[in-house]
């Protein structure tokens, strides 16, 4: 699920200059999103990869191109550079494709459906695992 920390409500804390909050943790209140349950399936015969052979990279090779600044109070800079940690963080939305403007390019274009390329397996529509991104921003 993803979560939303709501830097409106930390006070000076959120500022550009402020010590943030995290989450979990110390942040005041943080919506998050819901989804229904849902079982991945797939056929090592047909493509997949074993569960047992899967690796997820690491956490600090993912997204090197990532903004670690965003604009903050009165245009002023906001370092986001530490994961977990939230201050008040803004960026320009396009109202063409509703992505990001201040991000690179490749978070900004389709990578094949937002769950991947379906394919058939035994009358079980699923993903294609070697298709879907592993990180999304």
């Amino acid at each position: 699920h993803l979560s939303n920390p709501m830097t409106d409500k930390i006070g000076s804390d959120g500022s550009p200059s402020g010590i943030g909050c995290t989450d979990p943790g110390t942040c005041f209140s943080v919506y998050h999103s819901c989804t229904k349950p849902f079982r991945i399936v797939g056929d090592i015969d047909n493509g997949a990869v074993a569960r047992s052979e899967y690796q997820c990279s690491s956490y600090e090779g993912i997204n090197e191109e990532w903004p670690t600044v965003w604009m903050g109070d009165s245009g002023n800079d906001v370092d986001a550079s530490t994961p977990g940690v939230y201050r008040r963080e803004s960026s320009i939305w396009s109202t063409e494709g509703f992505t990001l403007t201040t991000v690179p390019t490749k978070y900004r274009e389709d990578s094949g459906g937002l769950c991947g390329d379906e394919i058939e397996i035994d009358s079980i529509t699923t993903t294609n695992p070697s298709k879907v991104p592993t990180v999304s921003p």
